[in-house]
């Protein structure tokens, strides 16, 4: 088992990234098989509710980048494809 995720600072987001990274990679390799119907729709009602709220964290603070001119060095990008690279 891995070490627990640090925190890459003492701010809450940065906190926030490391508790979803530790738990993601808790449930990584969890079988998904044995979830009954309704367990499977409550899960992906769940997801989709967190998924949203983590895309709104992430949005504010690519906003606040911007505003802070962090710069392109920092941005993830997605791999390379067709010869294109775009934000992630």
């Amino acid at each position: 088992m891995e070490a627990p995720r640090q925190p890459r600072s003492g701010h809450p987001v940065a906190a926030a990234v490391a508790c979803v990274h530790e738990a993601l990679d808790a449930v990584a390799v969890a079988p998904v098989g044995s979830l009954s119907e309704a367990g499977a729709g409550a899960a992906l009602l769940d997801l989709s509710a967190e998924i949203d709220r983590w895309q709104e964290l992430r949005l504010r603070v690519a906003a606040h980048a911007h505003s802070v001119e962090v710069g392109d060095a920092v941005v993830p990008r997605a791999p390379r494809t067709g010869g294109r690279t775009s934000p992630v």
